[in-house]
């Protein structure tokens, strides 16, 4: 589906669905939400360009997201909602340093996530700890450059984030 209006996927009070294997681009606000459902799986899609989020779950019980691949969502690239019991599995930076100059770039995000920085062609790979800290040693930053970053949970969703350097 390219250039859906607001959503590119929308399940609402569904019990045991699943929806696996779209290609979304472009939505104004979302790739794919679940809203009010129990025991949904979202496997295999991928989303490029979604406004606000790239995968939502609000109100949802029981449900999952694996093997998700995420590209550019502007603001959270994979959220369970603060009532799901797997909120601590969202995929987006909480904090993230990158300054000119510097010759680390750290941030943080959730714990047991696999972070990797690509700057001018090489890739830097790192977990995070506990807390969901990061730190990687790259050559020095230069303003204006493009950093891709790649953030891989335990259930094989990865979200990829472009930022330029300050």
């Amino acid at each position: 589906m390219k250039t859906a209006k607001n959503f590119g996927v929308y399940v609402f009070a569904s019990n045991q669905a699943l929806v696996q294997k779209n290609a979304i681009q472009n939505t104004k606000s979302t790739g794919i939400v679940i809203q009010k459902g129990t025991r949904i799986k979202v496997k295999n899609n991928t989303v490029k360009k979604a406004g606000k989020y790239g995968i939502l779950f609000t109100k949802t019980k029981k449900s999952s997201a694996s093997s998700n691949k995420i590209t550019s969502a502007k603001n959270i690239s994979l959220c369970y909602s603060k009532d799901a019991k797997n909120r601590k599995q969202n995929l987006y930076f909480l904090k993230l340093d990158l300054k000119k100059g510097a010759k680390k770039i750290s941030g943080r995000v959730i714990s047991k996530v696999k972070v990797s920085a690509t700057v001018n062609g090489k890739t830097k790979t790192k977990k995070t700890s506990k807390k969901g800290k990061f730190s990687l040693s790259v050559k020095k930053l230069k303003k204006g450059s493009r950093v891709k970053f790649t953030l891989k949970d335990s259930l094989g969703n990865q979200a990829v984030i472009y930022r330029k350097v300050k």
